[in-house]
């Protein structure tokens, strides 16, 4: 995409803005619905822009940054002399700067996937706290808060951006930053502490057993994350409660785990085709997704169009879980084709179950009953040999393509 396009585009997702907010006019949006979503980040900044109009500018080499002060109340824009070479003059920045310097210079937007107009570099002290540090400094950065509340124990001291272009690829100049530069910086942020967070869960101690993470939409679409993810997790997690029903994995003799996650920062205010929390295959895992007991005609009455809604709607309370972590109760390794063949299993089994039905109270009949019983090791093993044929083969991944009831 060339970067002339991307001030064109809208704020919160990939289609073009063809609206604009009414008070500040300087972000993007492809819709209402894009621009409720933003608005809580929005707030922050879209009315203080008039008070730093280019008559208010105190000179020519000042240009308007971002800032983010320690003890809050929330971030605001100040004027910051830039000369031309693009060096930073702090002097204007109203905390104390010792320590300060360039963290970072950001020219994607790393959940957008949009190379940026502008670069925004960003000034720091460097030191990013943890939810168990024992240090007390640098002190948390409250105005980040304001944002998300899980910055509280992510970012310590004071934070500013500020935005320069490259001329002619050879000279930088220094440039104002506005609203559409704060949700970018919104997003780099978001995104740090989403890489923090997996790496937590990634980086464990003790013993370990291989399990899935079985990713949503939010986390393959914006994350760029396979769907069915290997990890290892804590040998603890064998035997934690599932959160998710999963009993019909026991019809196979594959008893499953299912943890939820949290929903993640850089999606959970984002719009997709669907919900970015949807997790379709977790669908094929759990007996409550009733739409296998249902299917429609080719041509159905509007009784039938009705009851379809009514369990898709059913099916999506059941899906929009977000992601998971996924574990077999016995300890044995699940990979990634291991459980990826399970929900195809069972996806399978269910659209071969399907009954037709028009009426609301139908929904729990004895199609869904012979549904929970359905299943079996045997036909499991002969169905896997067949899904890793038709889906493995290629890959030459061993570990992954022996069967489950041979690790």
């Amino acid at each position: 995409m060339a970067a002339t396009e991307a001030g064109s585009l809208c704020a919160m997702c990939k289609n073009l803005g063809t609206q604009s907010c009414t008070d500040c006019r300087e972000i993007r949006y492809c819709s209402q619905a894009c621009q409720k979503s933003d608005w809580p980040v929005h707030e922050l900044l879209c009315k203080a822009l008039k008070d730093f109009g280019h008559e208010k500018r105190p000179g020519p080499n000042f240009k308007r940054a971002i800032y983010f002060p320690v003890a809050g109340p929330k971030p605001h824009f100040i004027w910051l002399r830039i000369s031309d070479d693009a060096v930073v003059d702090l002097s204007t920045v109203p905390e104390d700067t010792t320590d300060m310097t360039l963290a970072f210079a950001v020219t994607n937007n790393r959940v957008l996937h949009r190379v940026l107009d502008t670069t925004l570099a960003f000034v720091a002290k460097m030191i990013q706290l943890r939810p168990k540090s024992a240090t007390a400094s640098p002190e948390p950065n409250r105005s980040l808060t304001t944002v998300d509340e899980e910055f509280l124990r992510f970012w310590g001291g004071p934070a500013l951006v500020f935005g320069f272009k490259d001329e002619d690829g050879q000279k930088r100049r220094g440039c104002d930053l506005g609203p559409m530069d704060f949700r970018h910086a919104v997003d780099h942020f978001r995104a740090l502490y989403y890489k923090g967070q997996s790496r937590r869960i990634e980086h464990i101690e003790g013993d370990k057993v291989k399990g899935v993470r079985l990713n949503c939409l939010g986390d393959t679409d914006i994350c760029q994350r396979p769907q069915f993810e290997g990890l290892d997790v804590s040998a603890a997690a064998c035997t934690w409660p599932t959160e998710v029903k999963s009993s019909l994995t026991e019809n196979i003799d594959i008893p499953l785990v299912i943890k939820k996650l949290p929903p993640a920062l850089v999606w959970r205010d984002r719009r997709l085709q669907h919900s970015t929390s949807h997790n379709h295959k977790i669908g094929h895992l759990n007996p409550d997704s009733k739409d296998y007991a249902v299917t429609i005609p080719d041509a159905p009455s509007q009784d039938q169009a009705d009851a379809w809604m009514f369990v898709y709607e059913y099916h999506t309370e059941i899906t929009d879980i977000g992601s998971v972590i996924v574990v077999r109760k016995d300890g044995k390794p699940l990979y990634p084709s291991h459980l990826a063949a399970i929900a195809d299993y069972f996806a399978a089994i269910g659209h071969c179950s399907m009954t037709v039905c028009t009426n609301h109270e139908q929904l729990t009949t004895a199609a869904k009953e012979e549904f929970l019983t359905s299943g079996s090791e045997e036909e499991f093993k002969e169905y896997y040999v067949a899904w890793t044929q038709l889906n493995l083969e290629s890959e030459g991944d061993s570990g992954g393509i022996r069967s489950p009831y041979d690790v």
